[in-house]
């Protein structure tokens, strides 16, 4: 989308989403603070788990390891332990690096607001670099995450790429072209409730500018978390909105999977000290080929060493 929004375009979208912010954002535990190693704590706890499982992992994460020196210093046997429950291990792993280069490198200053030095760090990309720069810092910078993504699909781009930006009114959309206001669609554009077409998906880089227009800079960090805030109130009404993205990608099931396998052979070596392909096999009934697959992986990747012919935890 290269047309530009005017500034009553931008006051309007700003006031739904600010108008249900006020009556209705929520009280997370990771929006009393500013400290940015709570604020890094949550962001990568929740790139791919639920809110409502990540608040009382997260509570107690802060209360065990409360900064980055305890984190860097903590076993990670002891991390993994804690972060059973939250899936993806290799995140925990990823936060223990952090920690540890941050206290390397940051022990004596400030750690840097900027998004591009936080993109360095492991388990950092580009949106979760943006989002501690605005939470931790108030910094204005544009970014990207799935409520963000699913806000801007619903207002700017209701029948796909092809749609023109919102013009106003209360209480609805109305674009200025390619949908009239009765809900009557252009021709060649997806009709609501069918899987959209290929040509009608949305990229990060169609939505990037508006994000950009609509910026509070005053207030970044309370004009995310509205944002995100009205994206989740989205996805309630709306099923599954993220399917008109172009970057969307339906989570492949976990029962039987070898992100399942990876996890029980974590499981295991949390539990016992050390352990052989053998035992590990037997201890989970796994497939032998499979298991020695990963435990290869999972060393290579740094989550095991081997000392003989035992497993361990690094």
């Amino acid at each position: 989308m290269s047309e530009k929004l005017s500034q009553p375009q931008i006051n309007i979208f700003r006031r739904t989403i600010y108008s249900y912010y006020k009556k209705y954002g929520r009280i997370l535990p990771w929006r009393q603070t500013h400290d940015p190693y709570k604020i890094i704590v949550s962001e990568i706890m929740l790139q791919q788990t639920q809110v409502d499982r990540v608040i009382p992992k997260y509570e107690r994460w802060i209360k065990i390891f409360p900064d980055f020196l305890t984190l860097a210093k903590a076993p990670l046997k002891k991390i993994l332990k804690e972060w059973r429950g939250l899936g993806y291990n290799r995140r925990a792993i990823n936060l223990k690096r952090l920690a540890e280069i941050i206290v390397r490198a940051y022990i004596n200053t400030p750690l840097p607001n900027d998004p591009k030095i936080l993109e360095t760090l492991p388990g950092i990309g580009p949106h979760t670099a943006g989002s501690i720069a605005a939470f931790a810092f108030n910094q204005p910078v544009t970014f990207i995450e799935t409520n963000i993504r699913t806000v801007f699909i619903h207002y700017f781009f209701q029948s796909g790429r092809a749609n023109s930006p919102l013009e106003g009114g209360s209480g609805g959309v109305r674009l200025l072209r390619g949908r009239l206001s009765n809900g009557s669609q252009r021709k060649g554009l997806t009709p609501p409730g069918e899987p959209p077409s290929r040509g009608d998906l949305v990229s990060d880089a169609d939505i990037m500018p508006l994000v950009e227009q609509t910026l509070d800079r005053k207030d970044p960090r309370r004009w995310y978390n509205a944002l995100m805030d009205y994206g989740v109130y989205l996805k309630k009404l709306h099923k599954n909105p993220s399917r008109r993205s172009a970057h969307y990608i339906k989570q492949s099931k976990f029962e039987g999977s070898n992100r399942q396998l990876r996890g029980m052979i974590l499981k295991c070596l949390v539990t016992h000290r050390k352990m052989t392909i053998r035992e590990i096999t037997s201890e989970i009934s796994g497939d032998k080929e499979m298991v020695e697959k990963n435990l290869q992986q999972l060393t290579a990747e740094g989550f095991l060493k081997i000392t003989g012919k035992k497993y361990q935890l690094s």
